[in-house]
């Protein structure tokens, strides 16, 4: 008897969510806050504003490589979501 994998026979568990994009924040009136690493600078970000040069469905999450904290210059703060 072959065993067979669980993938092999079509019984893939769901795809993960990776989170929430723009679009979804903007329709819950959310908003990002990042924080640094380092010094703890926090910055709040409208989704509203970066969708309109990223897309309503940019994903949250990978903001994280883009931003640098404007008073250490540390790359990829932790992102908080937080009700208006």
């Amino acid at each position: 008897m072959k065993l067979v994998s669980r993938t092999s026979c079509g019984l893939r568990p769901p795809p993960k969510s990776r989170g929430k994009t723009l679009g979804q924040l903007i329709d819950e009136k959310a908003a990002l806050v990042a924080v640094c690493k380092r010094c703890k600078h926090r910055r709040l970000l409208l989704p509203s504003r970066l969708a309109a040069t990223l897309g309503r469905h940019f994903l949250a999450i990978d903001l994280r490589p883009r931003l640098k904290c404007t008073q250490c210059r540390l790359r990829a703060p932790n992102l908080h979501e937080a009700t208006r």
